[in-house]
């Protein structure tokens, strides 16, 4: 089993979020992170709040993952 340092995980989940909106697969082509993963680290950074609205009010600012 491959280990991946929090460091590097932390910048792949950045680039999942709305600014950057990179797919699980563009990622997984990207970086060779098994798309299973991927998805795992998707959805643990989903229940733990990364992702949610910045709370700013603005009507188009979602803050939440792009689902693929």
């Amino acid at each position: 089993m491959t280990q991946y340092s929090d460091e590097f995980k932390d910048n792949i989940i950045k680039q999942m979020l709305p600014s950057i909106s990179k797919s699980v697969r563009q990622l997984h082509n990207e970086t060779g992170v098994s798309e299973q993963t991927l998805f795992k680290w998707k959805k643990q950074a989903k229940s733990s709040g990364l992702g949610a609205p910045s709370g700013n009010g603005t009507s188009n600012d979602k803050g939440t993952f792009r689902d693929q």
